[in-house]
């Protein structure tokens, strides 16, 4: 009797171990404000965080950095780099990747600025951006995926020359956020052949401005956006726009530019 007492006894603090070992992990899985330099640190946080609260930073990298298993950023997400003529910045890095399958909300601003080498941004399954969704002069970028990307403040994509595929399925929501200024959805300075995802069907919400520029490929163009005060086509060459989406039901343009 004192022996299976004992074995009881010992059963249950191996329990209540296993217990605070798992407790442990799941608290571990919620990072705070993180920095990433390198592929180590990106592993490190694919290791360690399902979420982390505060601001993540990819700040000057030229590696590869995946963050599969990374689900929400309770914050900005950044991506810092180099331009190739900025005099303290190394050569032209070879083309490297950033990605994540599974990260899938940012609840702040999503941007990536000045980035030499990186040549494909994939984010598959990212579905929402509080803040404002922008690409600004990432020179070398051919590939982009956020093919299910449905809701932001704004939508930038700005000096992106080689910029090829554009994996979106479309935005649905365009939300409200003093912090990140005026509703757009623009793109200037791409090779894509489509821009589909972003004009063609109804978006909820009231959007300041939409359009493009220097996006020669596109030669046609459905407009199903129904509010948008100031609307602005240049620079792209014979484009045809076809005002109404298979969607729309209503339209109030404030001013077309072509």
């Amino acid at each position: 009797m004192a022996e299976l007492l004992s074995r009881r006894a010992t059963l249950i603090l191996l329990l209540w171990g296993a217990l605070l070992h798992c407790s442990g992990a799941a608290a571990d899985s919620v990072c705070g404000p993180t920095v990433i330099l390198s592929t180590a640190d990106a592993d490190k946080v694919r290791r360690d965080c399902t979420t982390i609260n505060g601001n993540l930073l990819i700040n000057q990298t030229t590696e590869e950095i995946n963050l599969d298993g990374l689900q929400t950023v309770n914050g900005s997400l950044s991506v810092w780099g180099c331009a190739r003529d900025d005099t303290e910045c190394p050569e032209q890095p070879e083309p490297f990747t950033i990605s994540s399958s599974t990260l899938s909300a940012v609840h702040g601003y999503l941007g990536v600025d000045r980035v030499a080498g990186l040549s494909n941004l994939t984010l598959p399954n990212l579905e929402v951006v509080d803040g404002v969704f922008d690409l600004s002069r990432p020179l070398d970028s051919t590939y982009v995926d956020i093919t299910n990307l449905h809701t932001v403040a704004g939508f930038f994509i700005f000096a992106t020359p080689d910029l090829k595929t554009l994996r979106h399925n479309g935005l649905r929501e365009i939300t409200y956020n003093a912090g990140w200024g005026r509703r757009s959805i623009y793109v200037t300075q791409a090779d894509v052949d489509s821009l589909d995802s972003l004009f063609k069907s109804p978006v909820i919400g009231n959007i300041y401005q939409a359009g493009f520029d220097l996006v020669p490929n596109v030669q046609e163009l459905n407009f199903g956006l129904e509010s948008v005060r100031q609307v602005t086509f240049t620079g792209n060459g014979n484009l045809t726009v076809t005002l109404g989406g298979p969607e729309t039901t209503t339209m109030e343009l404030g001013s077309l530019g072509l």
